[in-house]
């Protein structure tokens, strides 16, 4: 099941209830909502990764055997 987003804040008329819902910005929904049908204008694919693995992370400590040096300035007086 896809996700989407939604684009920018906005106040909307629930399809069923006939109640109106404050979406704000970036709320997930499932592609199969039945708010997302009938107000697919203030959506958008949500294309960000699921799983945190799949991000690139930097690495904040040395490998085994190499040493990282900081440089530290000194504050003038």
């Amino acid at each position: 099941m896809a996700t989407v987003q939604t684009r920018n804040p906005v106040a909307a008329a629930h399809p069923i209830t006939g109640q109106f819902i404050t979406l704000a910005r970036g709320m997930e929904f499932p592609d199969d909502d039945p708010m997302v049908t009938a107000h697919a204008w203030a959506f958008a694919p949500d294309d960000a990764p699921r799983f945190p693995e799949s991000v690139a992370i930097e690495a904040a400590t040395a490998e085994p055997g190499k040493r990282r040096y900081t440089r530290r300035t000194q504050p003038s007086e």
